[in-house]
């Protein structure tokens, strides 16, 4: 793993070029079209030589990265890399490349879109529970109902986050056509910047970004406002708890053969979600070191501390899961691949 300042190299990451609630929300939207030939792979009985493990350019890869980093795998591989994913197409390349990974961390309508359209993976868990926010500068917004005859900046017309957010207003009885303007931003990246320059005061925001923009708003003199908390508001619409999958970790075809490759993967991607959630300024900190990364240990702690983590296996929330497709799939079947996955995609 690469460091800054420091040329001992345990595994190779490529650095994100994009802003990563970017990269989330659009892969939240992701509609693929094809992807190629995929056979699963023998594995050899004896230790992988490498065990490539892949992650979004986010506080989600920081448990790969402790997995890698610490060795926690070495029972079962020679090494460990971590190799970083920064948009679809390069996604979409490391998974039906000629050395695919054996792990992949992605959000759930992403492996569920992938499966529908013929790659053998399977889900492991959802391990993120939440990420989604209404961020103002407004100290008197607290729910959904406040946001009435406001303009509210949501992200990428037909991701998840506007689908969700539609739901919610839908089952609070508020129709965003009438009750509230939507004001849709090209990317996460212009929602943010509109905030900060005070040319917008409300939007629908995921981690990292929501907190970057309450730091940076700070720093600056401006106070933003956690307002909505959109995981309570979902809630309060479905009655499943202040819960919704919104990523995990699947395992690819080429490492279906090992059993117990997979179990000791999960028995240790349990333990690295745990020190993440119990020792969030470590985990910033660790974000911090790796170069390739590029995260600062402030915001990544920050950031930490706001999302929901907690190791599900994948079989034991299915009717989560479900139900949350369900409600992306009312709106826009595309963005789970056009149907809900069949029991083959939960790993058993």
């Amino acid at each position: 793993m690469k460091k800054k300042n420091n040329n001992k190299e345990k595994g190779k990451f490529k650095r994100p070029l994009l802003n990563f609630s970017l990269i989330l929300v659009f892969l939240f939207a992701l509609t693929i079209t094809g992807t190629g030939d995929n056979t699963t792979a023998a594995i050899s009985p004896d230790k992988i030589s490498e065990l490539v493990l892949v992650g979004p350019p986010g506080p989600m890869a920081i448990p790969l990265a402790y997995l890698a980093e610490n060795n926690k795998l070495d029972d079962i591989a020679e090494k460990t890399t971590l190799k970083i994913w920064e948009n679809q197409d390069q996604l979409l390349a490391m998974v039906n490349g000629g050395e695919p990974p054996h792990f992949v961390t992605m959000p759930s309508n992403t492996a569920a879109t992938l499966y529908n359209k013929g790659i053998d993976l399977k889900s492991l868990d959802i391990s993120v529970w939440g990420i989604l926010y209404v961020i103002s500068t407004d100290p008197s917004i607290k729910s959904i109902e406040d946001l009435k005859g406001r303009e509210v900046v949501v992200p990428f017309e037909g991701a998840m986050p506007d689908l969700l957010f539609n739901n919610i207003c839908q089952k609070n009885g508020i129709d965003t056509s009438k009750d509230l303007s939507i004001y849709y931003a090209s990317t996460p990246q212009q929602a943010a910047q509109l905030l900060l320059a005070g040319q917008k005061d409300c939007a629908v925001m995921t981690e990292p970004l929501a907190t970057q923009v309450m730091l940076k708003g700070k720093k600056a003199g401006t106070d933003f406002y956690r307002s909505i908390d959109l995981q309570e508001e979902w809630d309060k619409a479905t009655g499943l708890g202040d819960r919704i999958p919104i990523a995990g970790t699947v395992a690819m075809p080429e490492i279906m053969n090992n059993p117990d490759a997979i179990n000791r993967f999960m028995e240790e991607y349990t333990l690295a979600i745990d020190w993440l959630k119990n020792n969030p300024d470590e985990a910033g900190v660790l974000g911090s070191q790796i170069e390739e990364l590029g995260f600062e240990a402030k915001p990544v702690a920050e950031s930490v501390k706001n999302t929901r983590w907690d190791f599900v296996r994948a079989n034991e929330c299915k009717d989560d899961i479900e139900t949350f497709f369900n409600v992306l799939a009312d709106q826009n079947p595309k963005i789970i691949g056009g149907k809900l996955p069949d029991s083959g995609y939960y790993y058993q």
